[in-house]
Formats: C-alpha cells, structure tokens, sequence
C-alpha cells in the first residue's frame, strides 16, 4: 500500500531512532526529510529509503540577551512543507509513530469526509507513570491550500486554518509519541522552549511557560505562570489543562493549598467534563481520609473513559480503571 502523502520530517543527529521512523513510513508517497545540522549518520541512514527526499539547511536566529541561537521550528516546517508535493500532509517527528495507516486512507477516500479541509489526529505522549496523554493536534491535511505554521516553538497552522476558514474534522487516529527517558535532556529542551517563548512571545505565554516551568519540577515558576494563566483568552481545553496541572501542584505543595487545588479541580471539571486527570487527582487528595476516592474512579468508569476534551489527559484502557479501582479500595 502506497498512499498519495507526504511526510515533512524535522531532524537533527537522530541516528539512534530514524531507521525506525522510515521503517514505519514505508507506505508514504514521500518523506521530506529536512536536516538541520546532523553530526552523525541520520542522513547517511535516510539516503537508504528511496521515498526519502532529504533537504540540508539551517534554521536559527540570534537571541542577543542570552548570547545564543534558537531554533525556528515554524520556518523549518513551512521550507518542508514547500517541497511536499503529495495530495496530503501528515506532520511526525522522529521520535514519533503511526501504526494505523489504512485509516488515514479511510479518511482520503470516505465520502463523508470529502469536504473536510484538515483534521485533528491524538498524539499520545509517554509520562513518567508509564501511561499515556492525549493531545488533540492538527496533524493531517490536504496539500495545496497555502497552509503554514507560525511561532518558533508549539508552532502551530490553527491561526492559518481559522482565518482562512478551512473545514476541520477529527479522526480517532493515534500518533505514538515515544519522547525523551533522558530527564537532563528533558530539562535542557525545557529551558530551550523557556528562551523561544520569552523571545518571540505566544498568544498562550503564561500557559506554556507554566508547563515548562512544572516539568523542570521549578515549583514557584510554575505556579507564577500557571496562575496567570487562568486570566487569559485561550482555548477552553488548554487552559483547562493548565488549571488541573496548578491544581496538582497546589495539591502536593502541602495541606495548605488543599483549598485550592479543589476549586482549581471544580473549574477544569465544569470547564471540560469529559476527562480523567481531575478526577484521579481529586481521588489521590481523598485518599486517607472520610472521603470516598473510589466515587472519582467510578465517574470515570460510568462513561467513554478512553475519550477526552482537555487539551492533555490520561488515556486509560478499561483494565486501567478497573485497576484504579483496586488501588484506591
């Protein structure tokens, strides 16, 4: 099976993990591969695959209050774009997977689908826990419609697709993100992001550098921004996230904060019912004390616990909550 898609891919020295990405993407009328500095053999690797194009260039700017470059992570991805020429665009990374194919074609050739211009795919990241997030992402559309990405880091094409009033629809396919086990690499992607946002600026700022703040485990940072966060105008399922994660914050800060990582919880919630994380939260806050926490577990169980509004949740398979069930008896 061949589809009519290209694949613009972003690299830089993935020489541990890019035979498998091609591998993967085999049925793919072309990966447009586009290094952006690799000392080691990724490109060397790619020229094995004869549906791989690979494209050399360089995509920086100078931050001239921290002395260093950043990476444009927009400006790379619309120079690949530009040189896909399939019918449809399916955005990975190569730390990223998609194991069910034939439904992207399912959605290419659906007659409910024909007048649908670009579609939410699930990206599912891997957490420390070992379970899996979801996060709705534009990831797949049609070629030719002058889509481009804006913003250095969490870029993103909704500004373009909003202000140009293209069709969405979304699909229940799953993009594996495998990510980093490095937590020192983690830290320094972390802090890269930090720089891009304070660089360029965000319509989200306070959202994301809330996020990066709390994953560098810098408490008072994350709390700070996350905070200001909960003012702004964003999406209702992003800042529902952002919410929930100050609300676990709060709740592991100390007995304290307890009063708040409540209402924070009440509000993400209202804001987004269909969702898990609140509710396991609120259970673990439960536990020991004349509160049930088994009456958060079973919200979860009386509906389709495997879906989602928040922007980041868990996905949890039915033997999941059942084992939630047992652990919180």
């Amino acid at each position: 099976m061949t589809l009519d898609i290209s694949v613009p891919l972003i690299v830089k020295n993935e020489e541990a993990r890019i035979k498998d990405c091609l591998d993967n993407l085999t049925w793919v009328k072309e990966v447009v591969l586009v290094d952006t500095g690799s000392t080691d053999k990724t490109v060397e690797i790619a020229k094995n695959y004869p549906n791989v194009r690979i494209f050399i260039e360089k995509f920086e700017v100078w931050y001239e209050k921290k002395q260093k470059f950043l990476f444009c992570f927009d400006k790379a991805r619309n120079f690949a774009l530009s040189k896909c020429i399939g019918s449809y665009i399916l955005i990975l990374d190569a730390d990223e997977r998609i194991y069910n194919p034939e439904q992207l074609e399912h959605l290419m050739t659906a007659t409910p689908d024909k007048d649908i211009d670009v579609w939410y795919l699930y990206q599912l990241s891997q957490l420390p826990s070992g379970k899996k997030s979801p996060c709705m992402t534009t990831r797949f559309w049609k070629n030719h419609l002058g889509i481009v990405y804006d913003k250095m880091v969490h870029e993103t094409v909704d500004g373009y697709v909003d202000t140009h009033g293209l069709k969405r629809g979304k699909a229940e396919i799953y993009i594996d993100h495998l990510g980093f086990t490095d937590e020192k690499f983690s830290a320094i992607k972390s802090q890269r992001v930090i720089d891009a946002i304070e660089f360029e600026g965000h319509p989200y700022k306070n959202y994301y550098l809330g996020v990066a703040y709390a994953q560098m485990q810098d408490t008072d940072h994350a709390i700070e921004y996350l905070e200001l966060a909960t003012n702004d105008s964003m999406p209702y399922n992003i800042k529902a996230h952002g919410v929930t994660l100050l609300a676990d914050i709060y709740r592991q800060y100390s007995d304290y904060y307890k009063m708040m990582a409540n209402e924070r919880l009440d509000y993400s919630l209202k804001t987004c019912p269909e969702q898990n994380l609140s509710h396991i939260i609120r259970a673990e806050m439960k536990r020991g004390t004349k509160e049930n926490p088994l009456r958060e577990i079973k919200k979860i169980k009386r509906r389709k616990h495997g879906s989602s509004e928040m922007h980041q949740d868990l996905l949890l398979s039915e033997q999941e909550v059942e084992d939630l069930l047992t652990q919180f008896k």
